[in-house]
This record gives C-alpha cells, structure tokens and sequence, in this order.
C-alpha cells in the first residue's frame, strides 16, 4: 500500500511537470547568450581582473616622476640631575628641523614605462581573445541548436 501510494505521488508530479511544461519557455536570444556567458565564464572573469591590474600598474608608472618631499622636526630638553653645584640646570633646550626634495632618474625608467604599456597591451589581447573564441562557440552552438529545431 506505502509503495502504491508513492507511486501515485511520482505520477501525479510527473504529470503536473508535462501539464506545465509549455508554459514557461525561455526565449534565449544570441545577444542574450554572450551576456550572460561573458558574465558567468570564469576564465573572462579571471583575465578581466588581471587586466584591470595591468591598468593599474601602466597608469601609476608615471609616478616614478614625482619627487620625493620629507619634513623632520623635533624638540629635546637635555639637562642634567646633579650638576655637582647642587641645583639643577633646565635651560638645555634644543629645537631641530630639516626637509628634503629629491627626484631619482634612471635609466631604466624608459623601459619600465614601456614594459608596463606592453604588459597592459597582452592582458587586453589575451581578454579579447577569450571573448571572440567564446562568442565564436556559443554562435557555433546557437546556430547548430536552431537547426536541430
């Protein structure tokens, strides 16, 4: 009777699924299926961050340019505790300051600069490059899917 009683249950599910099956249909457009491939593949994702980095780095390159600025300040109180005269001498005040600029030039800063471009330059290759081969086989797939209709 308990196995009976299943069985209805699966078949009445089973029904309910075909009843309903029409009903609800997707409708995948192929503009809708590199959106949401591009979205969802993590490979893209992957290279998408790392040239994002690689951006990052040639965009902050030319700050190998900008000098260096340093301010030091300081303030000291020297006095002894005993000074064999028996009194005690606070008059031993001192005041220090200094500040710097400097700007370091080298001469690999020109090739630096040009290997982070290039970096930049083969992370935007390599990004587009996975977005055509995947655009390439969801258009294969797509197309192929149509025709089996």
């Amino acid at each position: 009777m308990k196995h009976a009683r299943q069985l209805l249950v699966l078949v009445l599910i089973l029904m309910s699924a075909f009843a309903f099956a029409d009903g609800n249909k997707l409708v995948l457009t192929l503009n809708d299926a590199f959106e949401t491939a591009i979205a969802n593949n993590a490979d893209i994702q992957k290279q998408l961050i790392a040239l994002e980095g690689a951006k990052r780095v040639k965009d902050a390159a030319w700050n190998v340019f900008l000098p260096n600025i340093s301010a030091n300040g300081g303030v000291g109180n020297d006095h002894t505790l005993y000074d064999g005269t028996g009194k005690m001498s606070a008059d031993d005040w001192s005041w220090r300051g200094s500040a710097g600029l400097s700007i370091s030039f080298s001469t690999s800063i020109p090739y630096n600069l040009r290997k982070n471009i290039l970096s930049y330059q083969m992370a935007q290759t390599t990004y587009d490059k996975l977005v055509a081969t995947l655009k390439m086989n969801i258009t294969s797939q797509f197309y192929s899917r149509t025709a089996e209709l």
